[in-house]
């Protein structure tokens, strides 16, 4: 964690060409060939790390209470090592700040805006561990 963060300081998108510490974007066929057991912890790590929503972006003007997808993942390495993983996750939501919308009755949210809500985080090689990447908070995507 202090590594990302300590590389964060001087390149908060980790996309510096002079960075020891850098992403390496998967394609989709690399993420399918991740073993059935790591994509599995990856989309629960993803799970929990949405459960914040509820106290930060939920709180306003958006509603979501979809699954919560992994979008993409990125390795972390440092030089040529992996040293964990850069996962960016979202689930279908709502902004209901313009839209008639009644709590109560989900099919108001036909006339709603409809997008995505999307963040990111960072996993541990060994998925024990994670954090929200401060520089990709939650936000509402159209």
């Amino acid at each position: 964690r202090k590594v990302i963060m300590d590389a964060q300081k001087s390149c908060p998108t980790l996309a510096c060409a002079d960075q020891a510490i850098h992403l390496a974007p998967l394609t989709c066929e690399q993420q399918a060939k991740l073993p059935l057991e790591t994509s599995q912890q990856i989309t629960e790590i993803a799970w929990n790390l949405s459960q914040i929503w509820g106290d930060t972006i939920l709180e306003g003007d958006y509603v979501a209470d979809d699954p919560v997808f992994v979008d993409s993942i990125e390795q972390v390495r440092k030089g040529n090592r992996l040293i964990g993983y850069r996962i960016t996750y979202s689930s279908k939501a709502w902004d209901v700040s313009q839209c008639d919308y009644d709590f109560q009755d989900p099919t108001t949210l036909k006339d709603c805006n409809q997008g995505r809500i999307v963040e990111s985080g960072f996993v541990s090689k060994s998925l024990k561990d994670w954090f929200r990447d401060d520089h990709a908070y939650a936000e509402f995507i159209d």
